[in-house]
Parts: structure tokens; C-alpha cells; sequence
């Protein structure tokens, strides 16, 4: 399982192992992005399947003449155990940060074999070095408030729904002790008719209220959760 390198490493070892000098940019010139021969290239193949970062980084340490600490890396899984390896110096990669004010830090351009092994992939769009601590100050900024925005709007939310849920249990308690209230005005009022009671109300009107109160207890489903609900003590005078 040796990771190989095209063409042969003795032409990599002048143009792509090592990056060229004019690839660095000093204080006062413009920056010129990341280009190919700014970085380091290799194409590692006969990898297990879901290989680790951390596993790539190891693979990729041996075609470089640098420790890996010194290199931050990108890597292309293109299948079948083959994986594109990426990689700059940190020092080049802070001072072409500091100086490119854009979103997204690709590579430019790539060698020609490293486009053929990825038969048609844009390799170099799927390798963004402006992540972890290459992600500008303002967009950080930007990405925690948006973090922050989203976790208000879910404890907004999140409220309301209990609220809803504290007003539908409000209104299915009152709606259940006016039943209650309503049943037991209809016995009292059955009882008295069938007895002929004669104190109090009279069980007609006993009766009548009682069906108001029933119909008033249907209406209740319709109302808002806010809703005031009926006076049943208005209802009996």
C-alpha cells in the first residue's frame, strides 16, 4: 500500500514537491493566489476505504521534504483507494490570507496529472483552505451570529408551541368543567320535576338553564384559546 506519485518523482522532486520561489509573496506585492507550483502534490492510491485525515496525513508525509505540521493539507477522495493530496506551507498560506480579501482560497490552477487522475472532477474547487483557523475574523463573526440568530429563533419557537399547547389545555379544562357543571344541573333538574319540588327555581327554569348551558358548553370548542368563557351564574339567574 505505497502511495505513488505522476509522472516520476524525480521530475516532481524540481516542479511539484518543491514550490517554487515565485509562489511566495513579500510585504508591498500583490498577492497571486494560490497557484499550482505553490503547492505541494500527490497522488496517493491503494487506500483503505473511509481512511481517516488523520491516516492521509501520514501517507502524505512521505513524498514531502517538510515536516506535516509545517503543511496544511486538503485532500480528494476520487474512490478505489485513490486520493488527491494537497498541501501548503502554513507561513505561505497566513501571509496569502492577510492579503486576498475573498471568501474562498482554492488553487488556481493543478498539474496536468493530477487532472487526468481526476478524470473531469475540478479538483482544485473541492480543495478550500479558508477553513478552521483560515476562516477570516468577519466571516467567523458572521457564521456566530447566524448560529446565534437560528438558536433564538428555535427558543422562540419552542415557547410558542408551549404556550399553544398551555392554551389548549386551558380551554379542554374549562370546556370539561362546564360539562360537568351542565350534567349535574340536568340531574338536579330531572330530579325535580320528577319529585314536583317546589323550592327554588322552578325545575322548568332549572331545565332551561341547563340547556343553555349545554349549548353555550358546545360553542366553547369554537372559541379562541383567549376567549373569555360563558358566566354560568349569569346563565342560572
Amino acid at each position: 500500500m505505497t502511495p505513488s506519485l505522476r509522472p516520476q518523482p524525480a521530475a516532481l522532486d524540481e516542479t511539484l514537491l518543491e514550490p517554487k520561489p515565485t509562489a511566495r509573496t513579500t510585504p508591498g506585492e500583490a498577492p497571486i493566489g494560490l497557484g499550482a507550483d505553490a503547492c505541494y502534490w500527490a497522488i496517493l492510491e491503494h487506500l483503505p476505504d473511509r481512511l481517516s485525515d488523520y491516516a492521509l496525513l501520514a501517507a502524505f508525509e512521505q513524498w514531502l521534504p517538510l515536516p506535516i505540521d509545517e503543511i496544511e493539507a486538503r485532500f480528494v477522495r476520487l474512490g478505489d483507494g485513490k486520493v488527491i493530496a494537497c498541501g501548503v506551507e502554513h507561513a505561505l498560506l497566513q501571509s496569502l490570507i492577510e492579503q486576498i480579501d475573498d471568501v474562498s482560497l482554492c488553487p488556481t490552477t493543478v498539474p496536468a496529472f493530477v487532472q487526468d487522475a481526476a478524470d473531469g472532477i475540478d479538483v482544485a474547487k473541492m480543495m478550500e483552505f479558508r477553513r478552521g483557523q483560515y476562516v477570516p475574523s468577519r466571516m467567523a463573526h458572521r457564521r456566530r451570529r447566524q448560529h446565534a440568530g437560528a438558536i433564538a429563533l428555535a427558543l422562540v419557537t419552542c415557547v410558542i408551541v408551549a404556550g399553544g399547547f398551555w392554551l389548549r389545555a386551558q380551554s379542554a379544562q374549562a370546556q370539561a368543567h362546564a360539562a360537568t357543571m351542565a350534567t349535574s344541573m340536568l340531574v338536579d333538574a330531572a330530579l325535580g320535576l320528577a319529585a314536583g319540588a317546589a323550592t327554588g327555581l322552578d325545575p322548568a327554569q332549572r331545565l332551561d338553564a341547563a340547556l343553555r348551558v349545554v349549548n353555550q358548553t358546545q360553542q366553547l370548542g369554537a372559541m379562541a384559546p383567549g376567549d373569555q368563557a360563558p358566566n354560568y351564574g349569569q346563565l342560572l339567574a
